[in-house]
């Protein structure tokens, strides 16, 4: 049965073997009957270091990828709380405007994939920037005057996302 190496275990192991083979002038003899030459066990070492380097860069660069779909992801849920605290806004104040709501795509459930929600999100804010009914409904909410402001206004939906 084949047993699966990592690349970490293949490169110890031609390390330890290149090193065996260059530091034991016995098996450097025996190997010299299969044209391994020293000139030709330091071209391997030359390569073996070149790999381990790669290996190395390789390892940093998945880090760094690693991090930065965490920043994505972390932005991502920022941008989807903002996002859906908007929509449930809309719902609200655009439930009686069946155009308004089909603009701004207010009915049904959100995309769960990145793409998805892509969609939905652009076409939501695009609608609601291009329309100055929408936006002015919006100002108006997010800035009423004291005496004018109803108690739907003081809905969790509408505080500060922290």
């Amino acid at each position: 049965m084949l047993k699966t190496q990592s690349i970490d275990q293949l490169l110890s192991q031609a390390q330890v073997a290149i090193d065996n083979a260059l530091n034991n002038p016995t098996i450097l003899s025996a190997l010299g009957d299969y044209a391994y030459t020293t000139a030709r066990i330091q071209t391997g070492k030359k390569l073996y270091t070149e790999a381990a380097a790669a290996q190395l860069a390789q390892t940093a660069e998945a880090g760094e990828q690693i991090s930065a779909s965490a920043t994505v992801n972390d932005a991502w849920e920022t941008a989807k709380k903002s996002y859906i605290r908007f929509i449930k806004i809309a719902r609200i104040a655009f439930k009686h405007d069946a155009g308004i709501s089909t603009q701004l795509a207010l009915s049904g459930t959100r995309k769960r994939t990145f793409s998805g929600w892509m969609a939905q999100a652009t076409q939501f804010y695009k609608n609601a920037i291009a329309n100055k009914v929408i936006l002015s409904s919006f100002k108006n909410l997010a800035s009423p005057s004291k005496s004018s402001k109803p108690d739907s206004l003081n809905s969790p939906l509408l505080k500060p996302l922290t």
